[in-house]
């Protein structure tokens, strides 16, 4: 997992304060293969997880969770 602060980030504060008042975020997640990567930016935080898979499977599933959070209005785009 590679976790990286860009230069829109403005403090943990200002961070953790817009994320309580809800924000907008996009997960990107792809599979290429038995290599699943999980992509997400939001207020200058940028996530990046690798995961490689060593078992022979067809189908990957994904679930979204958070803490002290509601997750709505979620659109899947398949083949992107």
């Amino acid at each position: 997992m590679l976790i990286d602060k860009t230069s829109d980030f403005e403090g943990w504060k200002e961070w953790k304060e817009r994320n309580k008042e809800g924000i907008d975020c996009e997960a990107v997640i792809r599979r290429e293969g038995n290599v699943i990567t999980v992509t997400t930016e939001n207020l200058g935080v940028s996530i990046r997880s690798i995961t490689t898979i060593h078992d022979e499977i067809e189908e990957v599933y994904a679930a979204l969770t958070g803490d002290q959070c509601a997750i709505t209005d979620i659109h899947i785009l398949k083949n992107v």
